[in-house]
């Protein structure tokens, strides 16, 4: 088993898959399972799940913590009847839509990450029947 940064992680049963919680996560790029006895479609459920999970950078619910911030600031922005020709509202403005997007970033981060370990324990279930 290498460990650069494009090693593939194998995993085969219980034993390699218990070896992945105590070996660091992040070295793989790409895991496979490759286990005996277990439907293919099955299989292939599970690996999909680990590569989408481990790979996500969290992009998806930053673009959605910030599209919702533009549409409530915007809103915001009408109901109040603020001047757009202030800059310092504007800066404002795009501080908030950098810090609110950020914010979405690590909670899509940590969230997929959640379910990468929830995925391992479903699979750890299946292992063991």
């Amino acid at each position: 088993m290498k460990y650069s940064t494009n090693a593939e992680y194998r995993i085969t049963g219980r034993e390699s898959l218990h070896l992945l919680f105590t070996k660091r996560k992040n070295r793989y790029r790409k895991f496979i399972l490759d286990v005996e006895h277990m439907e293919e479609i099955k299989a292939k459920k599970f690996e999909n799940d680990l590569n989408k999970f481990h790979g996500s950078c969290g992009c998806e619910t930053g673009k959605y913590f910030l599209s919702t911030s533009i549409v409530l600031c915007a809103a915001f922005i009408s109901y109040i009847k603020l001047p757009l020709n202030d800059w310092e509202i504007i800066a404002k403005g795009i501080a908030l839509f950098l810090i609110v997007a950020f914010i979405g970033k690590f909670i899509g981060k940590w969230m997929d990450r959640l379910k990468f370990n929830k995925t391992i324990e479903k699979l750890s279930y299946e292992l063991k029947s």
